[in-house]
């Protein structure tokens, strides 16, 4: 009896056993899936954060790319403005700006750049310099004396890459971000380089920044696996979890973040020895229970047949096994109940969803029968219709009305092709997915997806149609495309949509003429404060324009300042006729309230194939062609010329050169005096710029200043001039020579910058010179768009003591209603009236401007005085002051204190 015993419990606890093992095994694997699982939740935040870093990195450099590479010409201009970002931004630990060579032109830390490492070190710089925004990688940085994870972008200038603009993000941030992370105290957090160096550690862990992380004893093999558990020296087991910081990229940083497991394997064995207790004790009950009834039902009869006992048909009472089956049987029946109330509230729950559902449902049926539907699809339906689909419910389909079945069309034509209805379903999804209708209140879109429910009966197949309204949606891409392509302030084709247009008149084989008109005056209207007059402008010019909008006319806004006029399928001699008539429209004045207001329309015309071979040169030529008729022509139309693109590389040329030259010190000053009336006594000089080139000898001014203007480095020149002006003002006065006044010419461009009366006054102070000494001539071009920024500027440079002049009075635009409000010292005439005196209009201008000046106190310059009878007719109008080669050739440093020292200033 005892054996029996011992071997029915073997029998029910060896499979207890192995069960409960394999269970323990899933059950512990399912708990450090999970715990993986939260790591890399964890991780996902400071990815987002790495992510947002790198996005704002990128949008900054190539933001101040170009600007910041018209600033490296070796002085300390470009290191002031990086170190204002670099404090903008303390983020970065370094910026810097480095040539295609990478060499460093400038950088946020020093103006010194002699000793600076070559770019080409750095891991981004190569494809940097390829064109693209680069991610370097996490390294010591040894500039900043930090780890730095570095990026690169390449900075353009006039269609071409100059060079690459870099920072170096500190990795301090990390800190912050992995602090935020919801860590307990046993949680460890590690960020690594490529190099599996630690960056930043959070938890009780013993590393240090710098240290590869195979020192903490996990292997190289584990840390490729991804997610591994490990044990580390103070005994805690932890799941790790490895995550890539930049998906794809060769260097990318690393996070890996452990959490400990050590509460996951006792849950696991004390749920499990649970679970194998009730186990075995249900066995235990269950066998015996089998054996109690093989005895009573079978054992115990035979024994008494065999024996001849015939006491088996003489007892009524029930046996105990019906009762136990009878018991089964009442617990089965509570089951199935069980069953059908869960079954019953899946099916409310269905019904629900069905109903409240926020987008329509159709439940169709083989036979062309629509078997139920949802609230939202009546009112989907009542947007385009009067229909109510409860009178169609359960109806054939040829009982409906035919613009009811156009509607569900896409769910018919799914279900009408029978012996392959899935196909037909899927065939519906990708070509009809969309329907619209066309409403009183406007079109209507809906988006069907069908659901084929398919059965081995084709009789009793179905489909489930779900339909969306996104008549909003399809709406706002509208709005949005044609915002995208049509100009705000005019409503006319924008530069995308006219780019476009002439793709697709390219692909028709069509020819093309295009006229890019500029309106000389209006880009300084735009950028001032005659903004609300320069909108008014532009919305009269654009309808003056739409009026030649026609099929062979395309009219659009190609910039600011510059509308386009794309003619195709038009003859030669036709397109010149309709831009001379557009010019000459456009020269009507305009009325602006109540006063006449005309413009300045220059045109560059450039026709394909004949003068272009493709759309991108069409438009390049055209440019070429405006601009020489902005410049040469001032106001004409040109048609584009091969010389012109000559021109160009010779501009681009001399610019590269200027830049060298700025760098390379190739530039001087020549001082030409300003005589009293009576041309004896030097009261004043003008400091005239010279550029003697190493290869092509001396530049004229009149060549390499237009082109400085225009690229912006007329800047930098001035700069220069005015610290080489006031710097030699300061060794003069230290040498004792007596000059008393210095002029410098300053373009409009330099005279609306912010920070000129500044500039002037440190570099004052960096020459230890009186303002008093120095004159500040300007144009009347300066007065053009933003006339109050100036008149601030000339009251701060007078303030300070500095005089300013008004020079080549008389040939610009007219701005003697100005002249009144201007706080100037004295005018200059320019050389060009006083090269006419004897022509009747050139002396009355002449007097003219010498009465005007005299009534305002102001004392008058004539400039360009080369003979003796300009002289004596200048004199007898009481010119004050006189300027010219007949009186004194501009003269060096050295020519200055000759002509200084000579007795009684006597020339």
């Amino acid at each position: 009896m005892l054996r029996r015993f011992f071997i029915i419990l073997m029998l029910a606890v060896v499979p207890v056993l192995v069960v409960t093992g394999y269970q323990l095994y899933i059950q512990y694997g399912q708990a450090v899936q999970i715990l993986k699982d939260q790591a890399r939740v964890a991780v996902k935040e400071v990815i987002s954060a790495q992510s947002q870093h790198v996005r704002q990195t990128e949008s900054l450099l190539t933001s101040l790319g170009q600007f910041s590479y018209l600033l490296t010409s070796g002085s300390q201009t470009c290191f002031e403005f990086l170190s204002k970002i670099h404090l903008t931004y303390p983020e970065y630990s370094y910026l810097g700006m480095a040539d295609m060579d990478g060499n460093i032109l400038c950088n946020s830390l020093s103006w010194e750049v002699e000793n600076l490492p070559n770019a080409k070190s750095f891991a981004y710089f190569d494809a940097a310099r390829d064109g693209a925004f680069s991610l370097g990688s996490y390294q010591w940085n040894e500039l900043a004396g930090d780890y730095t994870f570095s990026m690169g972008a390449p900075v353009f200038y006039d269609r071409e890459q100059v060079g690459v603009l870099f920072g170096h993000l500190s990795v301090d941030w990390w800190d912050e971000a992995v602090k935020t992370l919801s860590l307990t105290d046993e949680d460890v957090a590690i960020i690594v380089d490529h190099n599996r160096r630690v960056l930043v550690t959070k938890g009780l862990l013993p590393l240090t920044q710098g240290e590869i992380i195979y020192n903490f004893g996990i292997t190289p093999e584990q840390f490729d696996q991804g997610g591994f558990v490990y044990t580390d020296v103070r005994g805690i087991s932890r799941a790790y979890v490895v995550i890539p910081l930049i998906k794809g990229h060769p260097q990318t940083p690393y996070a890996l973040l452990g959490l400990p497991t050590s509460s996951l394997f006792s849950s696991a064995v004390n749920q499990i020895l649970t679970q194998s207790l009730l186990l075995a004790s249900a066995l235990l009950i269950s066998f015996a229970t089998l054996m109690a009834m093989f005895k009573r039902v079978l054992a115990d009869p035979l024994r008494q047949l065999a024996i001849g006992d015939d006491s088996l048909q003489q007892t009524g009472d029930a046996p105990v096994e019906i009762k136990l089956i009878q018991q089964r049987l009442r617990a089965n029946n509570q089951h199935i109940e069980a069953k059908d109330r869960a079954l019953s509230f899946e099916q409310s729950r269905g019904r629900l969803v069905f109903d409240q559902a926020p987008f329509g449902i159709l439940d169709w049926q083989a036979d062309y029968s629509l078997k139920r539907y949802n609230a939202k699809m009546q009112e989907l339906l009542n947007l385009i219709g009067d229909w109510d689909l409860a009178d169609y419910c359960e109806q054939p389909i040829e009982m409906w009305p035919e613009a009811l079945r156009q509607i569900f069309h896409p769910t018919l034509a799914a279900l009408s092709d029978s012996p392959d209805s899935l196909n037909a379903v899927t065939k519906f999804h990708r070509d009809h997915s969309v329907t619209k209708f066309e409403t009183p209140k406007g079109p209507v879109f809906f988006k069907w997806h069908c659901v084929m429910l398919p059965n081995e009966d084709v009789r009793l197949h179905s489909v489930i149609s779900f339909v969306e309204d996104i008549t909003a949606s399809v709406v706002n891409q509208n709005r949005l495309e044609y915002e995208a392509r049509v100009d705000e302030t005019t409503a006319l084709p924008n530069r995308r949509a006219v780019v476009d247009s002439l793709e697709q008149f390219n692909q028709a084989d069509e020819a093309i003429h295009i006229g890019l008109i500029s309106i000389d005056d209006l880009r300084y209207g735009l950028r001032s404060e005659n903004f609300e007059q320069g909108e008014y402008l532009v919305g009269q010019i654009a309808r003056t324009l739409s009026q030649y909008q026609s099929e062979q006319v395309v009219i659009g806004r190609w910039s600011d300042s510059v509308f386009i006029l794309v003619m195709h399928n038009m003859g030669h001699d036709r397109a010149s006729r309709l831009l001379l008539d557009v010019r000459k429209s456009l020269l009507i004045p305009f009325e602006y309230r109540q006063k006449q207001r005309r413009i300045g329309v220059s045109i560059g015309v450039c026709s394909y194939p004949e003068q272009a071979p493709t759309i991108s040169k069409l438009i390049f030529r055209a440019e070429l062609a405006l601009q020489h008729a902005m410049t040469a022509s001032k106001g004409d139309i040109e048609r584009y010329s091969v010389s012109y693109e000559t021109e160009l590389v010779e501009r681009q040329q001399i610019e590269s050169d200027l830049r060298t030259a700025i760098r390379e010190g190739q530039l001087s000053l020549l001082y030409q005096p300003i005589f009293d009336g009576n041309g004896t006594d030097v009261v004043s000089f003008e400091a005239l710029l010279r550029w003697e080139h190493p290869k092509t000898g001396l530049v004229s001014p009149n060549k390499f200043i237009p082109i400085a203007e225009e690229s912006l480095l007329i800047n930098e020149l001035g700069l220069w001039v005015l610290s080489s002006v006031t710097a030699q003002l300061g060794i003069w006065q230290r040498e004792g020579v007596n000059v008393k006044h210095v002029a410098v010419n300053l373009s409009p461009k330099q005279f609306r910058d912010p920070e000129l009366v500044w500039h002037v006054e440190h570099m004052c102070q960096l020459a230890e010179i009186d303002p008093a000494c120095l004159t500040i001539e300007i144009t009347e071009y300066v007065l053009i768009g933003q006339s109050d920024v100036c008149l601030q500027h000339i009251n701060q440079l007078r303030e300070l003591g500095v005089q300013v002049a008004l020079d080549d009075f008389g040939t610009g635009y007219s701005s003697l209603s100005y002249l009144s409000r201007l706080n100037i010292n004295y005018l200059k005439i320019d050389r060009e009236f006083i090269q006419g005196i004897g022509e009747t209009r050139n002396d009355k201008v002449i007097e003219f401007t010498i009465d005007l000046a005299n009534s305002l106190d102001l004392p008058v310059v004539a400039e360009g005085v080369e003979t003796a009878a300009q002289v004596a007719y200048l004199q007898s109008l009481g010119c004050e002051y006189l300027q010219g080669y007949l009186l004194s050739l501009p003269l060096t440093i050295e020519g200055v204190k000759e002509l200084l020292g000579c007795p009684e200033n006597a020339h």
